[in-house]
């Protein structure tokens, strides 16, 4: 990542935080100080009071105020980052007000901090592949609720799925990746498993599903499967996509993985599957609306 388009992602990052956080409280200080320059003002003679527009030198929030002003061909879009390997230099660390959200991206160039632990995780009452509750099935609460409204859905159809993994920290993704380094060598590592931090399965927002069609693998040929097809054409109305779909690895860094699904809210689902667009697009939506 270029200073421009790191620049760029910093004012981006502020808009959200700045619209999300700051603005509410903002307003509302607003609202506070005019009340109390009313009251003044009917308290005080005319002479008394002091006008001014200047903005106090240094004032922090005016300076992210001007920021929003910035056009929005100056934020950055997906096609500024190279999503598909990853590069030491460009890799950023995912901050504090944006850990939690449901829209947090995690990939090649984002990265989780090593001590994050979502403090929310609970266990979906949903079938497991393995026949048994896991630990590793855990989900952050709005997503596990989401999981096992959808799987209802899903058996009321016909469709049996079960969870395959949810939850996987830090340490257990090293050694996963470490694992398959072992076994298959660093550049093949590199294609089948994240790197640790780099995991979305480390923001309790992701599992793995599987079906007794494929054996409880997670194999692309879940895909052509009754369940797969109900998967794919279904997890938006429960805040599900189906996060590394066929073709977009460019845009991602993942390659196929039909069964890995991953909450982001019912109307962010709905749209990016309607658009057909994957989670990095819609995360820098300046050029949303194009196909990769």
């Amino acid at each position: 990542m270029d200073d421009a388009t790191r620049a760029r992602y910093k004012v981006w990052m502020r808009r959200r935080i700045l619209r999300r956080i700051v603005m509410p409280g903002a307003i509302f200080l607003v609202l506070l100080v005019g009340v109390v320059i009313g009251l003044s003002f009917f308290g005080s003679d005319e002479d008394d009071i002091i006008y001014s527009n200047e903005v106090t030198e240094g004032d922090e929030f005016a300076t992210e105020i001007e920021s929003l002003a910035q056009p929005v061909s100056a934020l950055p879009t997906y096609q500024d980052f190279d999503f598909s390997t990853y590069d030491e230099e460009s890799i950023v660390e995912i901050g504090v007000d944006y850990l939690n959200s449901y829209l947090v991206l995690v990939n090649k160039v984002f990265r989780l901090p090593e001590d994050y632990l979502p403090e929310d995780l609970v266990l979906p009452e949903v079938l497991s592949a393995w026949g048994h509750d896991n630990t590793n099935h855990r989900m952050r609460e709005t997503a596990a609720r989401a999981l096992e409204a959808m799987f209802g859905a899903a058996r009321d159809e016909g469709l049996i799925l079960w969870i395959a993994s949810g939850y996987r920290s830090f340490e257990e993704q090293e050694y996963k990746h470490q694992y398959f380094i072992d076994t298959h060598g660093l550049e093949a590592a590199e294609v089948m498993s994240a790197r640790p931090g780099h995991s979305e399965h480390q923001t309790g927002l992701v599992v793995d599903v599987t079906a007794a069609s494929v054996s409880a693998l997670l194999t692309e040929g879940f895909a052509n499967e009754p369940e797969g097809m109900w998967l794919r054409e279904n997890a938006h109305q429960f805040g599900f996509i189906v996060r590394y779909p066929y073709g977009r690895m460019s845009l991602t860094g993942v390659g196929y993985e039909p069964w890995h699904i991953r909450y982001v809210g019912v109307p962010e689902a709905t749209y990016i599957f309607e658009n057909d667009i994957v989670l990095e697009q819609y995360i820098f939506p300046v050029q949303r609306w194009e196909q990769p």
